[in-house]
């Protein structure tokens, strides 16, 4: 995506979206309604269900997560994305979207921050601030789902429920 969008630029395209399967996406410009492009995140308990719009506007997005690729085995559910430490799937997170310069950097860094410890994710964010973050915890028994947003101000992001925000 990153290559297609040198070339369109060398040709004047100043206004585009590519979209690269279900996680990665690289938008330059806007949309021509809105100084940005809305892009939806998929609820992860909901995968049919929208749980926010992003508004990006010459980025990199991607996200990661368990709510379409899982197993189940013994009755517990297991992602598809494994911690090298352990070698273990990671379940600490639902999901998390990431906003980079590139779509390269937003797709590698969508999968390292999922198997990253949360406070690591905001440590790296904080000292990288073109990176920014949403990250949904897996949440307690009987409690509600909630975010963290790391660098996401509320201009850029629409919630379709009301969410517990950190």
């Amino acid at each position: 995506m990153d290559r297609a969008a040198v070339h369109l630029e060398a040709e004047g395209v100043e206004d585009f979206l590519f979209h690269g399967g279900h996680s990665s996406i690289l938008v330059r410009g806007n949309n021509g309604t809105c100084e940005g492009w809305p892009v939806g995140i998929r609820h992860p308990l909901f995968p049919h269900k929208r749980l926010a719009t992003l508004l990006l506007n010459d980025c990199g997005f991607s996200s990661s997560g368990s709510g379409v690729q899982f197993f189940r085995h013994q009755g517990k559910k297991y992602g598809h994305l494994f911690d090298p430490r352990t070698g273990w799937p990671v379940d600490h997170l639902l999901s998390i979207a990431v906003i980079a310069p590139t779509a390269a950097i937003a797709d590698a860094l969508s999968t390292a921050f999922y198997v990253m410890s949360i406070e690591e994710t905001q440590s790296y964010c904080e000292q990288h601030p073109e990176i920014k973050a949403i990250l949904i915890p897996q949440p307690k028994q009987g409690t509600r789902l909630e975010t963290i947003r790391i660098g996401i101000n509320e201009t850029e992001v629409f919630w379709e429920e009301e969410l517990s925000q950190k």
